[in-house]
């Protein structure tokens, strides 16, 4: 092992589980290198059962290391073939893993650092912390890794898991909002965020049903619940009710304020169930991206009142308000 520093450069080499040449340090002449480390390996077959490295496995070692201290670069040669590879990840985890996604990321990536500065040093040592980078794609076989001081944790860890539980937490409490979140915030989220989703027309929004009747026994018919989605719906039901033989008013009406109202079975069974559910597809209809940024903006953004009462004041009339 080689090591340039500071004009000096220090060699030391081991073999057969010991030191085979110590330690030495000499000046540097001019014009040669400056910084850095060069290391050589043999294999010795006494303690290996084959000396061929496997490649695959250090390429990929080497390229992460690049990747977690970023603006250094290292070179793989391989004598035997003269085979020369340099990585330099000057982005750091963001390059690394772009390099590494078969499938081009629904959303921008989610990455960030943390470390402990001098003032916080009550429960972490100064500079200790976290680096990360997240991405989320259609395709493509999985990536995850990890590392602590450089070194693979390919078994996970409480590292690995505290920054999952902490990325899905806040997404999930981001978007369901403890069930307060209206609809046109989400869908929001949905345009502004995952707009691959929109365009790809896997993103529907589930319609529950705004009247609920208890029907009772009817001749031979037994009791029966049924659904219905809009005053349109309800009146069809009551009709067929009366065809049925049901006297005027023994049925019994329940309208529903909202999802917050229902109990599990009742969600599941009106709204969640693949058996019984509405599913309205979201989609930009007949106007374009630019005119639905801009209608969502109105609708949506900050500072925006003015536009919003204007829109109201031409198109409220066409609205019908349910009060």
């Amino acid at each position: 092992m080689t090591v340039y520093r500071e004009g000096r450069v220090a060699t030391l080499a081991f073999g057969g589980g010991d030191v085979s040449e110590h330690l030495a340090v000499r000046t540097q002449a001019p014009g040669g290198r400056t910084q850095g480390t060069t290391v050589q390996i043999w294999i010795d077959p006494k303690y290996f059962e084959t000396v061929d490295l496997p490649l695959h496995d250090l390429r990929h070692l080497l390229r992460s290391k690049v990747a977690l201290l970023p603006g250094v670069s290292v070179t793989l040669t391989i004598e035997k073939t003269g085979e020369v590879t340099t990585w330099l990840y000057q982005g750091g985890l963001r390059d690394y893993l772009m390099q590494t996604l078969n499938a081009d990321p629904l959303i921008p990536l989610f990455e960030g650092d943390q470390y402990a500065s001098a003032s916080e040093t009550e429960n972490y040592a100064e500079g200790e912390g976290a680096a990360w980078c997240v991405a989320f794609t259609e395709d493509g076989s999985p990536v995850r890794e990890s590392y602590v001081n450089l070194i693979p944790t390919v078994a996970g860890g409480t590292h690995e898991a505290g920054l999952k539980d902490g990325l899905f937490g806040a997404i999930k409490s981001f978007i369901d909002m403890h069930g307060l979140l209206p609809k046109g915030v989400k869908l929001m989220l949905f345009f502004r965020h995952l707009p691959k989703l929109v365009e790809r027309g896997v993103v529907h929004v589930a319609k529950p049903p705004l009247f609920r009747v208890d029907a009772p026994t009817r001749g031979k018919k037994p009791a029966a619940k049924f659904h219905a989605l809009d005053d349109g719906e309800l009146n069809a039901i009551l009709d067929k009710l009366r065809k049925e033989g049901c006297r005027e008013g023994a049925w019994t009406i329940t309208r529903f304020k909202g999802l917050g109202e229902m109990s599990a079975e009742q969600l599941w069974e009106t709204t969640l169930s693949p058996d019984t559910r509405c599913l309205l597809p979201v989609t930009y209809g007949s106007i374009d991206r630019i005119a639905t940024t801009d209608a969502l903006t109105k609708l949506m953004g900050k500072g925006e009142a003015a536009a919003r009462r204007e829109l109201m004041e031409l198109h409220g009339d066409a609205i019908e308000v349910d009060v």
